[in-house]
């Protein structure tokens, strides 16, 4: 690395930062200027490349036997964060946004050059971002003096063994619940494609308009049966948000966002609906020629109030979830996932992969960091997830032994200064190795933002250990009593020679392994899939898992990547 004092490293960052912005504005003005105040190119054309491409990815993922949520779908999430990030770019130049309707066919005219533009100019504001930070940590961008005397940034790329998407997408951390999901998923499908048959089309071409008939009766008048079909599939995703209670509010003001799970499961599901419904319509017209289906959706909101309240939700909660859901230019980040709705006077425009494919365990929580909205009791409810998920992949083994929310107070010890009081919120004891796993069990809202933050993921990870597990291991140090009281005495650790305890921070997503340190941060779902890997019918063997989990590393490796174009700052020429 070039040696630089701190302050002229940071001057030098900020006004790269500056440079590179400058010329992303200039580039987006380019393009703006030939689309202004059109909003079928504004809005409207972006949206249906995003869908367009989903759609494409779906079918390849169908058509080589695969669930249509996973790797290949995954691939599309660049180019929907890119998208979201344009349209939020068109919004703040254009504050008055006036709704046209366009007429866009199965091909998108331009389609490939809209995506190869947007993504390059969004893949530079990215890396303006990340170059901009200072803070030191495997996550930062390193700057090198090359051999032709000007400076080149080096991105780190960080990777570990286990890919927790993959492990996530493919239900590899318990094949039955994932069995179980897909059973519900498919049991929804099947109820909307009995009724429009498409197969039958090429014998009966005449039936597309009673098809159209059936789908738009669908959008006035509710199909109860199919809307409870999608409602269970919704709730699969909120119940792993909070197996009981669900209410959030505003930070600020102090207004109701989330009231109930129910009432928030109701909302989502009326829109999954609608979105199912609109994708059918489109494949019918896209395949027959027939009707006005169309890449993305669009609904009156006095029509989408009258929808809500067949459902039982009044139009105070519909305009509060409507406002929520919205995609708002002055809030910093977020996805098409987090804020699907572009609201244009009183119309409501969405894309149906932003609900259909949409985890919204995650994007939920996220998107209540991003517009600052607080659950109520959120280590009650949120963060205990994570623990009753953990406590019920260990029943199940003979060998084991879980206890949790253990609360422990020592009055006049104390540690780091404080007192020596805290819970502990997952003991998992396996008899016959004679091995000790203590969790902490969070769920950091801030490490992942469309991608894992490694400088959150990091500071966090410090956090957790430094305030909580390694007082837990402080307390457990007091003598081995402490740990028999965990387990109500039905053991005496006393007696128990070569205890192993390993100190484990589980997250609801992030994964980094310090082995200097011996600190390691793995996703739920990854310690899920170890549980399963190291066991058998009704046997844990924790003695593998912790071999594997104190062998994991993240490796960090750097990269020459390049500007679009050189800046030239002072005496340096960055490029």
């Amino acid at each position: 690395m070039i040696s630089l004092e701190r302050q002229e490293e940071y001057e030098l960052r900020q006004v790269l930062f500056s440079e590179i912005n400058k010329d992303i504005d200039n580039n987006f003005q380019g393009v703006y200027e030939k689309i202004s105040h059109d909003f079928g190119k504004e809005i409207l054309y972006p949206l249906s490349v995003v869908e367009k491409k989903f759609n494409d990815m779906s079918m390849k993922s169908l058509n080589n036997g695969l669930f249509a949520n996973n790797e290949l779908m995954i691939s599309v999430n660049p180019l929907r964060e890119a998208v979201y990030w344009y349209i939020k770019n068109i919004m703040e130049k254009n504050g008055k946004l006036k709704y046209q309707s366009a007429v866009f066919g199965e091909q998108l005219p331009g389609e490939y050059e809209f995506i190869e533009w947007v993504l390059k100019i969004y893949d530079e504001y990215s890396k303006a971002n990340l170059i901009k930070s200072i803070r030191d940590g495997s996550s930062k961008v390193e700057i090198r003096e090359e051999k032709n005397g000007n400076l080149g940034f080096y991105f780190p790329v960080i990777k570990d063994e286990y890919s927790k998407e993959m492990i996530y997408y493919y239900g590899l951390d318990d094949a039955l619940a994932s069995e179980a999901e897909r059973h519900v998923f498919t049991e929804c499908e099947k109820y909307l494609l009995d009724k429009i048959n498409v197969f039958v089309l090429s014998q009966n071409p005449q039936l597309v308009i009673t098809y159209f008939n059936i789908l738009r009766r669908m959008t006035s008048v509710i199909d109860l049966k199919y809307f409870e079909l999608c409602k269970k599939r919704i709730l699969i995703d909120l119940n792993k948000i909070s197996s009981s209670t669900l209410k959030s509010r505003y930070r600020d003001n102090g207004e109701s966002v989330i009231n109930s799970k129910d009432e928030l499961a109701s909302f989502l599901t009326l829109f999954y609906y609608l979105s199912r419904v609109d994708s059918v319509k489109r494949m019918l017209t896209f395949t027959t020629g027939y009707g006005d289906g169309k890449y993305y959706c669009v609904y009156e909101l006095p029509k989408l109030l009258a929808l809500g309240k067949q459902v039982g939700l009044s139009n105070d909660v519909m305009k509060v979830y409507v406002k929520y859901f919205s995609v708002d230019p002055s809030v910093q980040g977020g996805s098409f996932l987090e804020f699907p709705f572009i609201v244009c006077r009183e119309k409501v425009i969405w894309i149906p992969s932003s609900i259909v494919l949409n985890d919204f365990q995650f994007s939920i929580v996220n998107g209540h960091y991003y517009k600052a909205v607080d659950f109520y009791e959120k280590d009650d409810t949120v963060s205990q997830s994570i623990v009753d998920y953990v406590v019920n992949h260990s029943k199940k083994y003979k060998n084991i032994m879980v206890r949790s929310n253990y609360l422990y107070n020592e009055p006049g010890l104390k540690f780091n200064g404080r007192d020596l009081k805290s819970d502990i919120d997952v003991a998992i004891y396996d008899i016959k190795t004679k091995k000790l796993l203590v969790l902490e069990c969070k769920w950091k809202e801030n490490v992942y933002l469309n991608h894992d933050d490694y400088l959150q993921i990091e500071d966090a990870i410090r956090k957790v250990y430094s305030r909580q597990l390694e007082k837990h291991q402080f307390y457990l140090g007091l003598g081995k009593e402490k740990i028999s009281k965990i387990f109500d005495n039905e053991i005496d650790f006393d007696k128990i020679t070569n205890l192993d305890i390993l100190y484990l921070f589980v997250d609801k997503r992030i994964q980094f392994h310090d082995n200097k340190k011996n600190r390691h941060a793995v996703p739920i779902f990854l310690l899920a899939h170890l549980f399963e890997k190291y066991s058998t019918e009704d046997e844990l063997d924790l003695n593998a898992l912790f071999e594997d989990i104190r062998r994991m590393e993240s490796k960090v490796s750097r990269e020459r990547v390049k500007l679009l174009n050189p800046v030239k700052i002072g005496k340096y020429t960055v490029e």
